[in-house]
């Protein structure tokens, strides 16, 4: 019996000593495999994405983040090929709208100004231009966003007049741009996307205290589930680059929320969220400029 039972020991360990490298080995394969998946949709290869989301999240089952990053693509990839199909305008819209989240969230800015360009040719209002000129400042073509903007110059939205001072900011016309921030007017309750952008405009402006106070501005109206990475992109924002070696920068980035979570549930994605449909909290930063 003692035999035996010395046996079953053995055998035990010697199954977990030759199991728990292969267990951890899976593991550094679902990394590596994630890894280049996050490269190939950072290159806009969409499919060999996919592949290898599903080997990581097959390598790592346990891994909620590898799942959801595979189901979403998934879901993006069928998007994508009923976009070139759909016939019904309204549902067309919805897709593109729900793509050019993912676009933005994603930081491919390129694919987010195709997509853009095909939304504002299907209804060619001064909203659509407006979205279209984010996609254009994303992707560092100022110009084309100033000539885009002044086609709607007597029906202007207060959001387009701003992106028109950054894009003249940005091409060294600061007359124009100053008289454009100068007639720029948020109160306490604005957009936060429209204040991180304004406080980008009055940054390039030279205007510290003007970019200061409508960043922090932005960050009190942000969802707290936002926030953080609100936060990390102005951090890394060239805009701000003026701004982001300042005393009051620091301070800025202390800023709390001042609003609730309302009808967003602050999950880490909108796939599986009961109000994805009908949530305004998402802002219009410089991540969708």
């Amino acid at each position: 019996m003692r035999s035996r039972l010395f046996m079953f020991w053995a055998l035990a360990i010697a199954t977990l000593i030759t199991t728990g490298p292969a267990f951890a080995g899976s593991i550094e394969r679902g990394v590596e495999s994630f890894t280049k998946g996050k490269a190939f949709l950072a290159d806009g290869q969409f499919k060999e994405a996919l592949k290898e989301f599903a080997l990581a999240a097959k390598h790592d089952p346990e891994n909620q983040e590898y799942r959801e990053n595979y189901t979403i693509l998934r879901q993006v990839l069928k998007m994508r090929s009923s976009l070139d199909k759909e016939t019904n305008q309204e549902k067309w819209l919805v897709t593109a709208q729900g793509l050019r989240r993912f676009y933005n969230t994603e930081k491919l800015y390129t694919e987010a100004l195709s997509l853009d360009k095909k939304v504002h040719e299907k209804l060619n209002t001064p909203e659509s231009a407006v979205q279209l000129a984010h996609s254009y400042l994303a992707t560092q073509n100022s110009a084309e966003a100033i000539t885009l903007l002044n086609t709607i110059s007597d029906k202007m939205p207060l959001e387009g007049n701003i992106l028109l001072g950054i894009a003249n900011a940005r091409q060294g016309k600061v007359a124009e741009a100053k008289a454009i921030a100068d007639k720029c007017k948020l109160d306490d309750k604005a957009d936060p996307g429209m204040a991180y952008n304004l406080a980008c405009l009055f940054s390039l402006l030279g205007d510290d205290a003007a970019a200061l106070q409508a960043l922090t501005k932005s960050f009190e109206n942000t969802p707290p589930s936002k926030l953080d990475v609100l936060k990390d992109q102005a951090k890394e924002d060239t805009d701000l680059a003026r701004i982001s070696d300042k005393d009051g920068f620091n301070k800025t980035l202390a800023t709390k929320s001042k609003i609730k979570e309302s009808s967003c549930s602050g999950g880490s994605n909108c796939g599986s969220c009961p109000s994805r449909t009908k949530c305004g909290s998402s802002s219009k930063s410089k991540s969708s400029k």
